[in-house]
């Protein structure tokens, strides 16, 4: 015979139960037919322990390094929060900003006078203004010294040749020479 564990604990497995809750174990009997519908959920159990921490994965590929292009830059009014966006597609990307104009402040101190700057080039000539009137003659200055003599300049060109002036008076007569040689013989003449 079979009794059930609170039996045989209380009666230390007397062959006749004592207590009213001891009775015979019979045979099990077939299975019951299964309930219709499904129970309520019972309540959510306590968390488990963290498992084990699992082994490092492989490195994945490189990733493609970005590359960034400076969009729009905005000013905003003052006192507007600044703004940023990203556009664009990996690697290449756009950032455009927009920033706020600050609040424009007091007016400072005059600073000291800069040093003089280079004198800058000359301007172009400008147009010839009109001719004013004629002012009074000043007073004759002192003659000054006179100047050193210049050089004497090329001669200039053979002027024309003048008229004939008219023939002068005959001048006195002359002494007489001296007698010259005598002369060679001449040949003799043909016999009359």
């Amino acid at each position: 015979m079979n009794f059930n564990n609170d039996c045989q604990e209380n009666n230390n497995n007397k062959p006749f139960p004592i207590f009213p809750n001891c009775f015979v174990v019979g045979p099990t009997g077939p299975t019951g037919p299964a309930g219709s519908g499904a129970g309520s959920t019972g309540p959510t159990g306590p968390t488990g322990a963290t498992g084990a921490t699992g082994p490092t994965g492989a490195t994945g590929d490189a990733g493609l390094t970005p590359i960034f292009t400076i969009g729009t830059v905005t000013t905003g009014e003052p006192g507007t929060d600044a703004a940023a966006s990203i556009t664009g597609e990996a690697p290449n990307f756009t950032l455009n900003f927009t920033i706020p104009a600050g609040v424009t402040g007091p007016t400072g101190d005059t600073g000291p006078t800069g040093p003089t700057g280079d004198t800058g080039p000359t301007g172009p000539t400008g147009d010839t203004g009109p001719t004013g009137d004629t002012g009074p003659t000043g007073p004759t200055g002192d003659t000054g010294p006179t100047g050193p003599t210049g050089d004497t300049g090329p001669t200039g060109p053979t002027g024309d040749t003048g008229p004939t002036g008219p023939t002068g008076d005959t001048g006195p007569t002359g002494p007489t020479g001296d007698t010259g040689p005598t002369g060679p013989t001449g040949d003799t003449g043909p016999t009359a």
